[in-house]
């Protein structure tokens, strides 16, 4: 390692964007953590290069997410053979197609920037969330992530619920594996498996990968669970007592429908720059459309808010519409007075 040439001279996007190639080292680590089977289906929600899955052994499917577009098109020519993609790794719940679990993830996240955020201090704990949340249950994941990120008081309990249904079977801080690559932080390296037990192990400390092998331990990969579907209930069995038991169901109470206005098409256009927050009372915002605007929109009736921390979740910037959708009109005041409204009558209210 110390013959290899050091990576201190960076572009502006590499500063800007927190593109840190993982050390070599430091990946070979990580995939001897991983213990890797031909079974496996992998996934990297922020691959870069590719530096992590380099190394791996032949597994199933090889799944790669990358937002840069230049990085992306280095991994399509390095793993032809994987599946590429260009999601926010944060919201990986939600991106990617329904039913898709890796049994292994291996990640190297940013430290503090998001994608429509900018600077987020918590952009690892929301990348590695969203994973956890994709991988099969008894699956495996080994994250890298900052050194801030442990039991301490201050952050235990963010710690805990990103760990929740997770075993952390090993913990390992490293305190100068970065350095050639131009840093001198410290990192954490947590290697968790989907299935409830204890998150908080012992952590081995050394300053950097070499010494850290002599101590290190493989812990055996757990079996993969299979996610039970809710039983589907058979037809009812015939019965003797059935006319006992029978009694004629009330007749459903009549309901005048309300009064309907014309259908109008739904126009709306995507915004790329999240729209301005609210004046934030307490834990909670007042809640706005915060990537799109919707042609004459009207208010909602009463006041809607949400908390702090549901905000903090960005939503994606909705593709441009192919197709117009319709729906009834209801006539009232538009978004913007009537929130220049609602916000007068609260100045009144406190004065």
């Amino acid at each position: 390692m110390n013959a290899l040439p050091t990576q201190t001279v960076r572009s502006e996007d590499q500063i800007r964007y927190q593109h840190f190639s993982t050390p070599l080292d430091l990946a070979g680590l990580v995939v001897l953590l991983a213990q890797a089977k031909p079974t496996d289906d992998v996934l990297e929600p922020g691959a870069g290069h590719g530096s992590l899955v380099a190394l791996l052994a032949d597994v199933k499917t090889l799944r790669l997410n990358e937002l840069d577009l230049k990085r992306r098109e280095a991994l399509q020519v390095l793993f032809p053979a994987a599946t590429i993609s260009d999601h926010d790794a944060a919201l990986l719940s939600a991106t990617l197609e329904p039913g898709y679990t890796p049994s292994l993830i291996l990640m190297n996240p940013p430290f503090s920037r998001s994608e429509g955020r900018g600077g987020d201090q918590f952009a690892a704990v929301r990348h590695l969330r969203s994973a956890l949340s994709r991988l099969a249950p008894g699956g495996r994941g080994v994250a890298i992530m900052p050194d801030w990120f442990t039991t301490n008081a201050a952050l235990g309990k963010t710690y805990d619920a990103t760990l929740t249904g997770c075993s952390v079977v090993g913990s390992y801080r490293l305190d100068k594996c970065y350095h050639k690559q131009g840093t001198s932080v410290a990192v954490r390296i947590y290697v968790i498996d989907k299935k409830p037990a204890h998150a908080r192990p012992t952590v081995i400390a050394r300053d950097s990968v070499a010494p850290l092998l002599d101590v290190v331990t493989i812990v055996p990969r757990s079996a993969l669970s299979e996610v039970r579907k809710p039983a589907v209930s058979g037809a009812a069995k015939p019965s003797l007592f059935k006319a006992v038991r029978s009694t004629s169901k009330a007749a459903p109470a009549a309901m005048l429908a309300h009064k309907r206005n014309d259908v109008l098409p739904v126009r709306f256009t995507s915004l790329k720059v999240l729209r301005p927050l609210g004046e934030q009372a307490g834990v909670y915002l007042p809640y706005r459309p915060s990537r799109i605007d919707l042609q004459d929109a009207g208010m909602h009736p009463t006041d809607l808010v949400e908390s702090v921390a549901m905000e903090s979740i960005p939503a994606a910037v909705p593709p441009t519409p192919t197709s117009c959708r319709h729906c009834r009109h209801k006539a009232g005041p538009s978004m913007d007075s009537a929130r220049s409204s609602r916000a007068s009558t609260r100045r009144q209210a406190g004065s």
